[in-house]
């Protein structure tokens, strides 16, 4: 029973630390993330999951915007 408490503290610990964003790319698309997008710096691009799961990358200059939800 405790093992079971602590699994669904758990689990819920880690839902709360992820953070959605919504990317506007100029070309007017919107983009909806899973978790905050990590930047490389040597490749210039973004790298995230989108809202349906599938790994995207995008580069920076196709960026206009990105906000937490």
């Amino acid at each position: 029973m405790i093992r079971l408490f602590v699994l669904v503290v758990l689990a819920a610990a880690l839902a709360a630390c992820a953070t959605p964003y919504v990317i506007t790319l100029k070309n007017g698309e919107v983009v909806h993330t899973r978790d905050e997008p990590e930047y490389d710096r040597n490749s210039g691009f973004y790298q995230f999951d989108d809202a349906s799961g599938k790994r995207m990358r995008m580069n920076k200059d196709e960026i206009v915007s990105m906000e937490a939800r």
